[in-house]
């Protein structure tokens, strides 16, 4: 029974950030390494967000994209 509730504490965690908010199921990267980098750097970005404090990765990200925005059209 306690690995079941494990199971599911890794899906409701990590998986679920890098799933629902990084779209990696979605995703259309399949050939060579660029699958495996994808996955590294999406952990990369959920463990420096939880590192950070940041417990919402998706306003982490309208937040980074608005600032790209500025920096690069000077809005």
């Amino acid at each position: 029974m306690e690995v079941a509730c494990t199971e599911w504490g890794i899906e409701n965690g990590l998986h679920h950030r890098r799933d629902v908010t990084l779209h990696e199921d979605a995703s259309q990267v399949r050939m060579g390494q660029a699958p495996h980098v994808l996955a590294i750097l999406n952990n990369t970005v959920c463990g420096l967000a939880t590192r950070a404090g940041l417990t919402n990765l998706a306003a982490l990200q309208r937040s980074m994209a608005a600032a790209l925005d500025r920096i690069l059209f000077r809005v």
